[in-house]
């Protein structure tokens, strides 16, 4: 005869789940809230966003293509991902994991948990830019240091360069920016 526990028996939740501090801050990660940082300590710390994320294999090759991409340690790695998942699938997860991985210095034991070979890990670390599509308003533009933001280039570039990045990349907008 098996008896089964239940998941009350089988689980413990974490205190913030015990305490009811759980908030949606904690629970939803954004990525450009990352980026700016302004996410809550548990998405925005490296170590303890690792120490509290589930790595699925897929997230793990992943992270290895693109840091050996990145790094030039492994040249044949995939020069473009498509991270095709469901909603809560791990997409956002995943790409502030890579965003972690080469804007800070990694520990030995995130290195490990994510089986990263650490040649791979960047030793200049990069100017990094994210963008997020729901954060682009290409109608009426986002207005950032006295010009106006329609679209994905015209953000990269005001990310690299600020006004004057942007400046350079002004006229290839198909939007008409206009300048103020």
């Amino acid at each position: 005869m098996v008896i089964a526990k239940t998941l009350g028996q089988s689980c413990k939740p974490r205190d913030e789940v015990l305490s009811g501090e759980l908030t949606d801050a904690m629970f939803a990660a954004r990525l450009n809230d990352v980026f700016q940082g302004k996410a809550h300590e548990t998405y925005q710390q490296p170590e303890q966003f690792f120490a509290n994320t589930y790595p699925t294999e897929e997230a793990k090759t992943f992270l290895r293509e693109a840091l050996g991409r990145l790094s030039g340690k492994d040249p044949t790695a995939n020069s473009m991902f498509r991270l095709g998942t469901t909603f809560g699938g791990g997409k956002t997860h995943t790409l502030i994991g890579l965003y972690h991985l080469v804007s800070s210095t990694p520990s030995p034991a995130v290195l490990s948990k994510l089986e990263i070979d650490p040649s791979i890990i960047l030793a200049t670390k990069p100017k990094v830019v994210t963008v997020v599509g729901d954060d682009l308003n290409p109608s009426d533009g986002v207005e950032k240091g006295g010009v106006r933001v329609r679209n994905l280039w015209g953000e990269m570039a005001y990310q690299l360069g600020g006004r004057d990045g942007f400046m350079k990349v002004a006229n290839a907008s198909r939007f008409g920016n206009k300048f103020r």
